[in-house]
C-alpha cells in the first residue's frame, strides 16, 4: 500500500498541470507556497484513491462473510447465535483479519502448522485481492519437509467467524449462569 501511495504521488507529480487552470501572481509563486499547495493536493488525491480502494476491500470481505454464514455448517449453533453473528461481524476487514492465523497442514495430516501472518493493511489487502496465499510451514517443519499450502480467504473468514461464535457462546453461557 505504501508503494501504491508513493507511485500515485509520483504519477501526480510528474503529470503536467495546465497553466491556465492554476495561475498565480508572481509573489505567490516566488514564496514557495505553491509547492506546498501542490503537495497538499497530491496527498489529498492519493488519500481519496486509497479510500475508494478500501471500500472495495471492505465489500470483498463483507461478501465472503455473508457467504460463509449462509453456506457453512456451524456446529453447536442456534438460529439466534447465527443472527447475533451477522450483527456482530465487522465490516472492517483490517480490524477483523489483522492477526496470526494458524492452520494445521493437510499435506502432513495436521502434523505441522502453517501460520498466515496478516500483520498490516498491506497483507490483508493482498489476501482480499488474491483470495488466497501460499504459506510455508512454521519453524522446524519447513526444514524437514519444505512445502507450502494454499490458504484461502474462505479459510481465514471461517476461522474468524468461529472465533466470533465462540465469543457469542461464552456470552450466552454467562447470561444463562447469571439467570440461574
Amino acid at each position: 500500500m505504501a508503494q501504491a501511495s508513493e507511485e500515485s504521488v509520483e504519477l501526480y507529480q510528474t503529470e503536467a498541470k495546465p497553466e491556465e487552470i492554476r495561475s498565480y501572481p508572481e509573489e505567490i509563486r516566488k514564496s514557495g507556497i505553491l509547492e506546498q499547495f501542490e503537495e497538499l493536493i497530491a496527498r489529498e488525491t492519493v488519500k481519496s484513491v486509497l479510500t475508494a480502494r478500501r471500500a472495495d476491500y471492505q465489500a470483498i470481505f463483507a461478501d465472503e462473510v455473508i457467504r460463509r454464514i449462509k453456506y457453512h455448517h456451524w456446529e453447536y449453533t442456534t438460529p439466534t447465535m447465527l443472527e447475533s453473528l451477522k450483527h456482530r461481524v465487522y465490516s472492517n476487514p483490517y480490524e477483523a483479519l489483522i492477526n496470526d492465523w494458524t492452520f494445521a497442514c493437510p499435506k502432513l495430516d495436521g502434523n505441522c502448522l502453517h501460520v498466515l501472518k496478516l500483520l498490516n493493511i498491506e497483507t490483508v489487502e493482498k489476501l482480499l485481492l488474491k483470495k488466497s496465499v501460499f504459506v510455508k510451514p512454521d519453524s522446524l517443519s519447513q526444514y524437514l519437509d519444505p512445502h507450502t499450502i494454499c490458504i484461502s480467504l474462505e479459510d481465514v473468514v471461517n476461522k474468524y467467524l468461529e472465533m466470533e461464535l465462540q465469543s457469542i457462546r461464552k456470552m450466552e453461557l454467562k447470561s444463562i449462569r447469571e439467570m440461574s
